[in-house]
């Protein structure tokens, strides 16, 4: 008596049966950047200055639900950049080098100095010196110095 198999095969690659390393198959996954890419892209196309953060931020402003990193990664990907401005060259003028006073009273310089007290006040010092002398031709402390005081100091 002859026996008939009519157990269905469960893997028809397979006559054993069983799975081997040539049933699982890399099935490579769709790129879904793909969009955003070309989103980004649109972007930057029409608003040159914009970087990487300013494209997230109008994404976002669109409604897109998007990371920064991403849109860093495919902003940097596609080859995108700001590119930066070239400065305006200014010709050099001669330059000389300052002349000393050669009597007191010609040049003055003032500077102001702050300080605090013990109670943690405020104190300004102005101090005013003449250049040609190194004499100190005022010292004022106060609290508050406003503008009229300066003139009338100076």
């Amino acid at each position: 008596m002859e026996t008939v198999n009519t157990k269905k095969q469960p893997y028809p690659n397979n006559p054993s049966g069983c799975r081997d390393h040539h049933d699982y198959r890399y099935q490579p996954v769709t790129d879904r950047n793909c969009i955003l890419r070309e989103k980004i892209i649109a972007l930057a196309q029409r608003h040159r200055r914009y970087g990487a953060g300013m494209i997230y931020l109008k994404l976002r402003q669109a409604g897109e639900v998007v990371n920064h990193k991403r849109v860093d990664r495919l902003y940097a990907q596609a080859g995108l950049q700001v590119k930066k401005r070239k400065r305006k060259k200014i010709a050099l003028a001669e330059r000389h080098p300052l002349e000393r006073p050669t009597e007191a009273n010609q040049v003055w310089s003032m500077d102001f100095v702050f300080d605090r007290t013990a109670e943690g006040r405020c104190i300004k010092n102005l101090t005013v010196i003449d250049d040609a002398t190194h004499e100190a031709v005022a010292i004022v402390a106060e609290r508050a110095l406003s503008g009229n005081q300066l003139v009338r100091i100076l």
